[in-house]
C-alpha cells in the first residue's frame, strides 16, 4: 500500500496541472477566460495541487513553496511554518469560513487573518511513533473539528485531541460532505455514509467489479444526488445514491491521467481537473464533453 501511495505522488509531481496555473473564470462571469498566472504578475507557481474561494472574493492556490493568494490585479505568496521537512504536496479547503492548508506529511495549518498569516494547528508526526503515513484529505464540520483522512485509518481532531475511527479499508479513500452530519467515504470497494455524531458508518454500494482504481477527487451533486469519483488513472465514475446505479462515465473519451478536481460549474455541466490534460467540461447526464480548455502556447 505504501509503494503505491509513493508511486502516485510521484506521478502527481512530474506533471503541472493546468488548472491551477490558471485564473479560471472567478473574474469573468459571463464567459470562460483562462489567464496564466506567471505571465498576468510574472512569478513562478509549480507544482500546484488546490485552488479556493474565500469570503471576500479572494483566490488562493497552494504549492510546497507556498500559498498564493490572488485578486484580479495583484497577488502575495505566504510561505507555511513547517516543522517537518518532507512535504511533497500541500492542499487548501475553505469551509465554515477559515482556510486551511494541510501536507501529505500531516502537518495542518490555518490562516489568521489578524496576523495575516498561516498558524500550525496540528504536526501529526509528533503523535504517531510510526511516520510512515499519507494524507488522503482533510475537512471541518461546523464545530470546527478536523476530520483526517489518513493511509491509516479516519482520525477526528477535536478540541486538540485526536481520535481514531476504524473504517476497515485498505484501500486508498476520499472524503466529502453529504451533509452537515454525514460524510461520504468513497474507495474502490465500497461507498459509505459516516455519522460524524455516532461514529457509526453504512455501506450505500459494494464494488464488486474486478477491476480495481483508486480515487483520487470526489464531489456530491447534492441537486441529482449523485456522487462523481475521479480515479488516478482509471477515469470518471458516478455513483447515484437514488437508483444505487455505479458506471463508468465517458470511459473511451477521459484520459487516463489523475483527476485532480471536480467541481460543479453550473446545474447540469461539471469541471474536471485532469494532470496534463487541462480542465475538461461535461454534462450531468454523464454523456458528452462539452469542451477541453488547455493554455495556449
Amino acid at each position: 500500500m505504501l509503494n503505491q501511495t509513493k508511486k502516485y505522488m510521484s506521478v502527481f509531481l512530474r506533471h503541472t496541472m493546468l488548472l491551477f496555473v490558471f485564473i479560471v473564470f472567478f473574474f469573468n462571469a459571463l464567459a470562460v477566460k483562462f489567464n496564466s498566472v506567471n505571465s498576468l504578475f510574472g512569478i513562478s507557481v509549480r507544482v500546484t495541487n488546490s485552488v479556493c474561494k474565500d469570503d471576500n472574493g479572494f483566490i488562493w492556490a497552494s504549492s510546497k513553496t507556498g500559498i498564493l493568494r490572488l485578486t484580479d490585479d495583484d497577488y502575495r505568496i505566504y510561505q507555511l511554518p513547517y516543522e517537518t521537512e518532507g512535504v511533497l504536496m500541500v492542499w487548501l479547503i475553505f469551509e465554515n469560513s477559515k482556510l486551511t492548508a494541510y501536507t501529505n506529511n500531516g502537518q495542518i495549518f490555518q490562516y489568521n487573518p489578524v496576523s495575516d498569516k498561516f498558524e500550525l494547528v496540528l504536526n501529526l508526526n509528533k503523535h504517531f511513533d510510526n511516520k510512515n503515513f499519507d494524507v488522503f484529505g482533510l475537512l471541518t464540520d461546523v464545530n470546527n473539528d478536523f476530520w483526517i483522512a489518513l493511509s491509516t485509518g479516519l482520525f477526528k481532531l477535536h478540541n486538540g485531541e485526536l481520535e481514531r475511527i476504524d473504517i476497515e479499508t485498505n484501500e486508498r479513500y476520499t472524503l466529502t460532505w453529504f451533509n452537515n452530519r454525514h460524510l461520504l467515504i468513497t474507495c474502490c470497494e465500497s461507498i459509505r455514509q459516516f455519522d460524524i455524531q455516532t461514529h457509526q458508518s453504512k455501506t450505500i454500494f459494494q464494488n464488486k467489479q474486478t477491476e480495481s482504481f483508486a480515487v483520487s477527487s470526489i464531489c456530491f451533486d447534492e441537486n441529482q444526488n449523485k456522487l462523481w469519483i475521479g480515479t488516478l488513472s482509471n477515469g470518471l465514475y458516478s455513483f447515484s445514491l437514488n437508483s444505487g446505479v455505479f458506471i463508468q462515465v465517458l470511459q473511451s473519451n477521459i484520459p487516463k491521467q489523475p483527476i485532480l478536481a471536480i467541481e460543479e460549474n453550473s446545474d447540469s455541466t461539471l469541471l474536471m481537473g485532469i494532470d496534463g490534460q487541462g480542465i475538461w467540461e461535461i454534462n450531468k447526464s454523464g454523456d458528452k464533453v462539452l469542451h477541453v480548455f488547455k493554455e495556449s502556447a
